[in-house]
Protein backbone atom coordinates (compact mmCIF):
# COMPACT_ATOMS: atom_id res chain seq x y z
CA UNK A 1 0.00 0.00 0.00
CA UNK A 2 1.73 3.17 -1.20
CA UNK A 3 1.24 6.75 -0.09
CA UNK A 4 -1.06 7.53 -3.04
CA UNK A 5 -3.29 4.59 -2.20
CA UNK A 6 -3.42 5.54 1.47
CA UNK A 7 -4.38 9.07 0.47
CA UNK A 8 -7.47 7.72 -1.30
CA UNK A 9 -8.84 6.36 1.95
CA UNK A 10 -8.29 9.44 4.11
CA UNK A 11 -11.48 10.54 5.80
CA UNK A 12 -13.29 13.66 4.58
CA UNK A 13 -12.93 15.15 8.05
CA UNK A 14 -9.12 15.09 7.89
CA UNK A 15 -9.01 16.44 4.35
CA UNK A 16 -11.29 19.31 5.31
CA UNK A 17 -9.06 20.22 8.24
CA UNK A 18 -6.01 20.11 5.96
CA UNK A 19 -7.66 22.55 3.55
CA UNK A 20 -8.69 24.80 6.44
CA UNK A 21 -5.09 24.84 7.66
CA UNK A 22 -3.73 25.80 4.23
CA UNK A 23 -6.27 28.64 3.92
CA UNK A 24 -5.54 29.70 7.50
CA UNK A 25 -1.81 30.03 6.80
CA UNK A 26 -2.29 31.62 3.37
CA UNK A 27 -4.17 34.48 5.02
CA UNK A 28 -1.19 35.18 7.26
CA UNK A 29 -2.81 33.84 10.42
CA UNK A 30 -0.58 33.51 13.50
CA UNK A 31 1.58 30.39 13.37
CA UNK A 32 0.57 29.25 16.84
CA UNK A 33 -3.05 28.87 15.70
CA UNK A 34 -1.91 27.06 12.57
CA UNK A 35 0.27 24.77 14.62
CA UNK A 36 -2.70 23.98 16.85
CA UNK A 37 -4.64 22.82 13.78
CA UNK A 38 -1.66 20.77 12.64
CA UNK A 39 -1.31 19.13 16.03
CA UNK A 40 -5.00 18.27 16.09
CA UNK A 41 -4.66 16.65 12.68
CA UNK A 42 -1.67 14.57 13.74
CA UNK A 43 -3.39 13.58 16.97
CA UNK A 44 -6.55 12.63 15.07
CA UNK A 45 -4.55 10.57 12.57
CA UNK A 46 -2.72 8.73 15.34
CA UNK A 47 -5.99 7.47 16.83
CA UNK A 48 -7.90 6.82 13.60
CA UNK A 49 -5.43 5.21 11.19
CA UNK A 50 -3.14 2.22 11.30
CA UNK A 51 0.22 2.09 9.60
CA UNK A 52 0.55 0.50 6.17
CA UNK A 53 2.20 -2.71 7.39
CA UNK A 54 -0.62 -3.26 9.91
CA UNK A 55 -3.29 -2.78 7.24
CA UNK A 56 -1.58 -5.36 5.00
CA UNK A 57 -1.13 -7.86 7.80
CA UNK A 58 -4.64 -7.57 9.24
CA UNK A 59 -6.66 -7.09 6.05
CA UNK A 60 -4.62 -8.76 3.34
CA UNK A 61 -2.99 -7.42 0.19
CA UNK A 62 -5.96 -7.19 -2.19
CA UNK A 63 -8.25 -4.23 -2.71
CA UNK A 64 -8.97 -3.31 0.89
CA UNK A 65 -10.14 0.25 0.31
CA UNK A 66 -13.62 -0.35 1.70
CA UNK A 67 -12.32 -2.25 4.73
CA UNK A 68 -9.92 0.58 5.57
CA UNK A 69 -12.65 3.20 5.19
CA UNK A 70 -14.95 1.15 7.47
CA UNK A 71 -12.21 0.81 10.08
CA UNK A 72 -11.39 4.52 9.98
CA UNK A 73 -15.06 5.36 10.43
CA UNK A 74 -15.23 3.24 13.60
CA UNK A 75 -12.04 4.74 15.01
CA UNK A 76 -13.23 8.27 14.24
CA UNK A 77 -16.46 7.55 16.11
CA UNK A 78 -14.50 6.53 19.21
CA UNK A 79 -11.66 9.06 18.81
CA UNK A 80 -12.41 11.08 21.95
CA UNK A 81 -12.99 8.00 24.11
CA UNK A 82 -9.77 6.31 22.98
CA UNK A 83 -7.80 9.51 23.56
CA UNK A 84 -9.12 9.86 27.12
CA UNK A 85 -8.33 6.21 27.88
CA UNK A 86 -4.80 6.52 26.49
CA UNK A 87 -4.16 9.78 28.36
CA UNK A 88 -5.15 8.15 31.64
CA UNK A 89 -3.06 4.99 31.38
CA UNK A 90 -0.03 6.63 29.73
CA UNK A 91 0.29 9.09 32.63
CA UNK A 92 0.36 6.55 35.46
CA UNK A 93 4.01 5.47 35.45
CA UNK A 94 5.80 6.81 32.41
CA UNK A 95 8.07 9.84 32.37
CA UNK A 96 7.62 10.11 28.59
CA UNK A 97 3.82 10.38 28.37
CA UNK A 98 3.64 6.97 26.69
CA UNK A 99 2.02 3.76 27.84
CA UNK A 100 4.60 1.43 29.39
CA UNK A 101 4.08 -2.30 29.73
CA UNK A 102 2.86 -2.21 33.34
CA UNK A 103 0.26 0.44 32.48
CA UNK A 104 -0.80 -1.49 29.39
CA UNK A 105 -1.44 -4.52 31.60
CA UNK A 106 -3.40 -2.39 34.04
CA UNK A 107 -5.56 -1.32 31.10
CA UNK A 108 -5.91 -4.94 29.96
CA UNK A 109 -6.95 -6.12 33.42
CA UNK A 110 -9.34 -3.21 33.98
CA UNK A 111 -11.10 -4.05 30.71
CA UNK A 112 -11.11 -7.79 31.51
CA UNK A 113 -9.60 -8.64 28.14
CA UNK A 114 -7.85 -11.96 28.98
CA UNK A 115 -10.06 -14.95 28.19
CA UNK A 116 -9.89 -18.38 26.57
CA UNK A 117 -9.73 -16.84 23.10
CA UNK A 118 -7.24 -14.18 24.23
CA UNK A 119 -4.76 -15.67 26.73
CA UNK A 120 -2.21 -13.50 28.52
CA UNK A 121 0.68 -14.91 26.47
CA UNK A 122 -1.02 -13.72 23.28
CA UNK A 123 -1.57 -10.27 24.78
CA UNK A 124 2.15 -10.04 25.56
CA UNK A 125 2.97 -10.97 21.96
CA UNK A 126 0.59 -8.30 20.66
CA UNK A 127 2.34 -5.66 22.76
CA UNK A 128 5.74 -6.76 21.44
CA UNK A 129 4.49 -6.90 17.83
CA UNK A 130 3.30 -3.30 17.97
CA UNK A 131 6.84 -2.18 18.90
CA UNK A 132 8.38 -4.32 16.22
CA UNK A 133 8.61 -2.55 12.88
CA UNK A 134 10.23 0.81 12.21
CA UNK A 135 7.71 3.17 10.61
CA UNK A 136 7.41 6.92 11.23
CA UNK A 137 4.61 7.34 8.72
CA UNK A 138 2.76 9.84 10.90
CA UNK A 139 5.84 11.74 12.14
CA UNK A 140 5.20 10.21 15.57
CA UNK A 141 8.46 9.64 17.42
CA UNK A 142 8.53 5.88 17.64
CA UNK A 143 11.23 3.56 18.91
CA UNK A 144 10.27 0.62 16.72
CA UNK A 145 13.81 -0.08 15.54
CA UNK A 146 16.33 -2.85 15.95
CA UNK A 147 17.78 -1.40 19.14
CA UNK A 148 14.32 -1.17 20.66
CA UNK A 149 13.61 -4.80 19.75
CA UNK A 150 16.80 -5.92 21.48
CA UNK A 151 16.42 -3.53 24.42
CA UNK A 152 12.70 -4.17 24.92
CA UNK A 153 11.32 -0.66 24.34
CA UNK A 154 8.10 -1.60 26.17
CA UNK A 155 6.10 1.54 25.61
CA UNK A 156 3.28 2.44 23.23
CA UNK A 157 2.58 5.76 21.55
CA UNK A 158 -1.00 6.63 20.59
CA UNK A 159 -0.93 4.92 17.20
CA UNK A 160 0.72 1.78 18.55
CA UNK A 161 -1.98 1.62 21.24
CA UNK A 162 -4.71 1.67 18.59
CA UNK A 163 -2.85 -0.99 16.62
CA UNK A 164 -2.78 -3.10 19.78
CA UNK A 165 -6.55 -2.76 20.07
CA UNK A 166 -6.99 -3.92 16.47
CA UNK A 167 -4.78 -6.97 16.99
CA UNK A 168 -6.45 -7.81 20.32
CA UNK A 169 -9.86 -7.57 18.65
CA UNK A 170 -8.76 -9.94 15.88
CA UNK A 171 -7.58 -12.53 18.41
CA UNK A 172 -10.52 -12.20 20.80
CA UNK A 173 -13.17 -12.49 18.08
CA UNK A 174 -11.29 -14.79 15.70
CA UNK A 175 -14.16 -17.30 15.59
CA UNK A 176 -16.80 -14.68 14.87
CA UNK A 177 -17.67 -13.77 11.27
CA UNK A 178 -17.09 -10.05 11.62
CA UNK A 179 -15.03 -7.53 9.69
CA UNK A 180 -11.99 -5.99 11.36
CA UNK A 181 -13.96 -2.77 11.89
CA UNK A 182 -16.81 -4.68 13.51
CA UNK A 183 -14.40 -6.56 15.76
CA UNK A 184 -12.62 -3.47 17.04
CA UNK A 185 -15.96 -1.70 17.48
CA UNK A 186 -17.20 -4.62 19.57
CA UNK A 187 -14.04 -4.56 21.68
CA UNK A 188 -14.35 -0.82 22.31
CA UNK A 189 -18.10 -0.81 23.01
CA UNK A 190 -18.32 -4.04 25.04
CA UNK A 191 -15.01 -4.09 26.92
CA UNK A 192 -13.20 -0.76 26.88
CA UNK A 193 -15.74 2.06 27.26
CA UNK A 194 -17.68 0.41 30.11
CA UNK A 195 -14.60 -0.66 32.10
CA UNK A 196 -11.52 1.43 31.27
CA UNK A 197 -10.49 4.42 33.33
CA UNK A 198 -10.21 7.66 31.39
CA UNK A 199 -8.78 11.12 31.80
CA UNK A 200 -11.62 13.64 31.63
CA UNK A 201 -9.49 16.67 30.88
CA UNK A 202 -12.36 18.60 29.32
CA UNK A 203 -14.50 18.48 32.46
CA UNK A 204 -11.55 19.50 34.61
CA UNK A 205 -10.87 22.50 32.39
CA UNK A 206 -14.46 23.64 32.83
CA UNK A 207 -13.63 23.94 36.53
CA UNK A 208 -10.35 25.72 35.86
CA UNK A 209 -11.93 28.33 33.60
CA UNK A 210 -14.92 29.04 35.84
CA UNK A 211 -15.10 32.74 36.83
CA UNK A 212 -14.32 32.16 40.52
CA UNK A 213 -11.23 29.99 39.89
CA UNK A 214 -9.95 32.45 37.28
CA UNK A 215 -10.47 35.30 39.74
CA UNK A 216 -8.46 33.45 42.39
CA UNK A 217 -5.64 32.91 39.88
CA UNK A 218 -5.67 36.55 38.79
CA UNK A 219 -5.07 37.74 42.36
CA UNK A 220 -1.74 35.87 42.39
CA UNK A 221 -1.01 36.10 38.67
CA UNK A 222 2.21 38.13 38.98
CA UNK A 223 3.65 35.92 41.73
CA UNK A 224 2.78 32.76 39.82
CA UNK A 225 4.47 34.15 36.71
CA UNK A 226 7.62 34.85 38.76
CA UNK A 227 7.61 31.23 39.93
CA UNK A 228 7.10 30.01 36.37
CA UNK A 229 9.93 32.26 35.12
CA UNK A 230 12.28 31.00 37.80
CA UNK A 231 11.78 27.30 37.08
CA UNK A 232 11.58 27.52 33.28
CA UNK A 233 15.24 28.58 33.16
CA UNK A 234 16.47 26.02 35.68
CA UNK A 235 17.07 23.05 33.35
CA UNK A 236 19.02 24.15 30.28
CA UNK A 237 19.60 20.61 28.98
CA UNK A 238 16.48 20.79 26.81
CA UNK A 239 17.69 23.98 25.14
CA UNK A 240 14.46 25.81 25.97
CA UNK A 241 13.86 28.62 28.42
CA UNK A 242 10.35 29.71 27.43
CA UNK A 243 8.56 26.81 29.07
CA UNK A 244 8.72 24.41 32.00
CA UNK A 245 9.64 20.75 31.46
CA UNK A 246 8.80 17.79 33.69
CA UNK A 247 12.08 17.96 35.62
CA UNK A 248 11.56 21.64 36.40
CA UNK A 249 7.94 21.10 37.42
CA UNK A 250 8.92 18.19 39.67
CA UNK A 251 11.70 20.29 41.22
CA UNK A 252 9.19 22.99 42.11
CA UNK A 253 6.98 20.39 43.81
CA UNK A 254 9.98 19.11 45.76
CA UNK A 255 11.05 22.61 46.78
CA UNK A 256 7.57 23.18 48.18
CA UNK A 257 7.60 19.77 49.88
CA UNK A 258 4.40 18.82 48.11
CA UNK A 259 5.33 15.25 47.20
CA UNK A 260 4.03 12.71 49.69
CA UNK A 261 1.87 9.57 49.82
CA UNK A 262 -1.05 11.47 48.31
CA UNK A 263 0.78 13.52 45.70
CA UNK A 264 3.31 10.95 44.48
CA UNK A 265 5.92 11.50 41.78
CA UNK A 266 3.66 9.52 39.48
CA UNK A 267 0.80 11.91 40.27
CA UNK A 268 3.05 14.89 39.53
CA UNK A 269 3.90 13.39 36.13
CA UNK A 270 0.23 12.74 35.49
CA UNK A 271 -0.66 16.37 36.26
CA UNK A 272 2.14 17.61 34.01
CA UNK A 273 1.19 15.48 31.01
CA UNK A 274 -2.57 15.96 31.38
CA UNK A 275 -1.94 19.70 31.21
CA UNK A 276 -0.58 19.26 27.68
CA UNK A 277 -2.95 20.73 25.16
CA UNK A 278 -3.19 20.46 21.38
CA UNK A 279 -3.78 24.21 21.35
CA UNK A 280 -0.35 24.79 22.81
CA UNK A 281 2.70 25.14 20.59
CA UNK A 282 5.34 24.18 23.12
CA UNK A 283 5.13 20.43 22.58
CA UNK A 284 4.15 17.46 24.67
CA UNK A 285 7.18 17.68 26.97
CA UNK A 286 6.99 21.38 27.71
CA UNK A 287 4.50 23.40 29.75
CA UNK A 288 3.42 26.92 28.78
CA UNK A 289 2.41 29.48 31.42
CA UNK A 290 -1.26 28.81 30.72
CA UNK A 291 -0.72 25.09 31.30
CA UNK A 292 1.34 25.90 34.38
CA UNK A 293 -1.64 27.75 35.87
CA UNK A 294 -3.89 24.77 35.12
CA UNK A 295 -1.39 22.52 36.90
CA UNK A 296 -1.40 24.79 39.96
CA UNK A 297 -5.17 24.25 40.21
CA UNK A 298 -4.65 20.49 39.91
CA UNK A 299 -2.02 20.55 42.66
CA UNK A 300 -4.39 22.49 44.90
CA UNK A 301 -7.12 19.88 44.43
CA UNK A 302 -4.65 17.09 45.20
CA UNK A 303 -3.27 18.72 48.33
CA UNK A 304 -6.59 19.98 49.70
CA UNK A 305 -9.02 17.18 48.73
CA UNK A 306 -12.05 18.64 50.48
CA UNK A 307 -15.04 18.10 48.16
CA UNK A 308 -17.26 20.44 50.22
CA UNK A 309 -14.94 23.44 49.97
CA UNK A 310 -15.16 25.30 46.63
CA UNK A 311 -12.16 24.90 44.32
CA UNK A 312 -11.40 28.63 44.26
CA UNK A 313 -11.07 28.66 48.06
CA UNK A 314 -8.85 25.58 48.04
CA UNK A 315 -6.72 27.20 45.34
CA UNK A 316 -6.24 30.36 47.41
CA UNK A 317 -5.27 28.33 50.49
CA UNK A 318 -2.85 26.24 48.46
CA UNK A 319 -1.09 29.25 46.94
CA UNK A 320 -0.85 31.27 50.14
CA UNK A 321 0.00 28.45 52.56
CA UNK A 322 1.74 25.71 50.58
CA UNK A 323 3.26 27.26 47.45
CA UNK A 324 4.47 30.76 48.26
CA UNK A 325 5.95 30.39 51.81
CA UNK A 326 8.65 27.79 50.99
CA UNK A 327 9.62 29.63 47.78
CA UNK A 328 10.05 33.13 49.20
CA UNK A 329 13.59 32.40 50.37
CA UNK A 330 14.46 30.56 47.15
CA UNK A 331 13.04 33.16 44.77
CA UNK A 332 13.97 36.64 46.04
CA UNK A 333 11.49 38.42 43.77
CA UNK A 334 8.58 36.78 45.60
CA UNK A 335 9.42 38.62 48.81
CA UNK A 336 9.03 42.00 47.13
Amino acid sequence: INAEYMGEVLSRHILERAVELIIHKSKGAPMDEGEADYKFMMDFLAYTRLKSDAYCELLGKGDITEEIAELQSVLETHFKSLKKVYQYYSSISSQSNKMVLSDFWRFVEDCKLPCKQLPKATIDLVFIRCNWTKDDEFNIQSKRDTAAMIGHDKELDQNEFVECLARLAVERYREEKLSLAQKINKLIVDQIIPRAMSSDVDEFKKIIYSPKVQAALSVHHKLLFKIFSFYKSMDVTDGKSLSVNLNEFTTMCKDCELIDKTLTRSAVSSIFFNAQDNEDSEGDNEMSFREFLESIVALAIYKIPNPIQPVDQRLTLFITRMLLPPLKNKIPKLAR
